[in-house]
């Protein structure tokens, strides 16, 4: 039986990690409270080990031999809940790992690695974005299926301005629900270069919804070219219109 294993079954998890309060809480005075032996109140040897963001407590009495295993934290699957939540707080919030690392060395946090936090990454936060994303996709679109014309808005974000963005991130945003429909990632090294992205995620996002069966009745863009040349020749029955915003801005 692995240690993992040991504090999961003495673990009972009453309320779910990631709702339960946590408190920063220091090392001497923690162990204050294992000092002293529960059954007979002699002086208990202490072992302490950590892992990640988890501390193992082993109390043992060598008078009455009363044993305890004890961790500051529940684990979720064979995994210390906080290692996993401190994962999801740095991604799920837009931070940077080496930036809230340093923070934790600054006040002697003890905290997960780089690695561990990468492969939390993989093997459970990117799969459950994926997973809400597609609920809400499914939402808005079975929303849009219900007897009506759809209008978008839509437009492009890409990694760095000018010509020599690499990644663009197109949005349609369905503008009477005010909700994203649908997003495309784009690489330029794949359409060619990056003054086609907007016009590949324009067209890649219409299709998707299209097949899908969403009539799209109207879309609001800002005057790129390519979009402008695309819903011109290949979408003649979608009422093109200019963003108010972007015409202002120039």
């Amino acid at each position: 039986m692995t240690d993992s294993s040991i504090y999961n079954e003495s673990t009972v998890i009453a309320t779910p990690p990631h709702i339960m309060r946590k408190f920063i809480v220091y090392e001497e005075n923690l162990m204050d409270l294992f000092k002293n032996c529960p059954s007979c109140s002699r002086h208990c040897a202490i072992k302490s080990r950590t892992v990640g963001t988890v501390l193992h407590v082993d109390q043992t009495c060598v008078h009455c031999e009363h044993h305890k295993q004890w961790a500051s934290q529940p684990y979720v699957k064979n995994i210390p809940a906080g290692n996993l939540q401190l994962a999801a707080a740095v991604l799920f919030c837009g931070s940077s790992f080496l930036q809230v690392t340093k923070f934790m060395q600054a006040f002697n946090i003890q905290g997960i690695c780089h690695t561990t936090y990468l492969k939390h990454q993989r093997t459970f936060l990117f799969p459950t974005i994926n997973w809400q994303w597609k609920q809400h996709q499914n939402t808005v679109i079975a929303e849009a299926l219900k007897g009506r014309n759809v209008v978008l808005g839509g437009d492009m974000r890409a990694d760095s301005p000018g010509h020599s963005a690499k990644y663009g991130t197109y949005s349609l945003m369905d503008l009477r629900a005010n909700k994203i429909i649908d997003i495309q990632l784009i690489q330029s090294n794949e359409v060619g270069n990056s003054q086609r992205m907007e016009k590949e995620g324009s067209e890649s996002s219409l299709r998707q919804l299209e097949q899908r069966g969403v009539t799209v009745r109207k879309t609001v863009t800002d005057r790129h070219p390519g979009v402008m040349k695309f819903l011109r020749e290949s979408r003649p029955s979608i009422l093109h219109r200019y963003d108010a915003w972007h015409m202002a801005k120039g």
